[in-house]
């Protein structure tokens, strides 16, 4: 948890992914299905790179599989990436 708090801010880079919401209100442990969402449905490379910085593979990965908010595509792809569980 204090790993997450010293690095919980989102990037500048990455703000647009999160334009519907303050940013600064954003809490890395309480919204993190919400983050992770938002970055594997709708980020690029860096804000992959920024994510799995941030949180572990298995919670990513976790995220994939119970997801309502992802899509089919998007869900496939993650799975292939972390794991190579491709469906």
């Amino acid at each position: 948890v204090n790993a997450i708090k010293r690095r919980a801010m989102i990037p500048d880079q990455l703000r647009p992914l999160f334009c519907d919401v303050d940013p600064y209100l954003l809490h890395f442990k309480r919204h993190q299905r919400y983050i992770m969402e938002r970055v594997l449905e709708m980020g690029g490379l860096e804000a992959v790179t920024w994510l799995q910085s941030i949180y572990p593979s298995r919670d990513i990965l976790d995220a994939c599989e119970y997801s309502k908010r992802l899509s089919e595509r998007s869900i496939n792809f993650w799975k292939f990436w972390y794991s190579g569980n491709y469906e």
